[in-house]
């Protein structure tokens, strides 16, 4: 049986840094086949206003099938009905597929991040900003 594989989110393992994403009032949520976790995505509260999309994963052999919008679909709904007024994230240039599945949730580009953790010059950062 597979489990998530024991890698690195920015030098902390994928198992502890899930378990302070579960803590409210943060989120994370496991795709699972088979009993094993094949995906992951966390959603951590910036502020009242604000929640941040972090950590999304599939494995390989899993991509392509919806697990991840299922995912980020998930994180989305959930700051929704918390009454959080926008999702941000950021992604690297590079990863093309990802970008894409955050503009078919309706995350746009956004030019001058406003919100704490954006210092990567190199990173991608979108918005996903909820109607009134």
């Amino acid at each position: 049986m597979r489990t998530l594989p024991p890698g690195k989110c920015d030098d902390e393992p994928v198992e502890r840094s899930l378990k302070v994403y579960s803590r409210e009032p943060n989120a994370a949520w496991i795709a699972h086949s088979g009993g094993a976790g094949i995906g992951c995505v966390a959603l951590r509260m910036l502020d009242v206003e604000t929640a941040r999309i972090e950590r999304l994963f599939v494995l390989e052999e899993y991509r392509g099938r919806g697990i991840g919008l299922a995912l980020c679909r998930t994180a989305v709904r959930f700051a929704h009905r918390r009454a959080y007024s926008r999702v941000v994230l950021d992604t690297l240039p590079d990863m093309v597929e990802a970008q894409a599945l955050y503009r078919s949730l309706g995350f746009v580009e956004s030019e001058e991040p406003d919100w704490p953790g954006c210092s990567d010059a190199d990173r991608i950062y979108m918005v996903l900003q909820f109607k009134e």
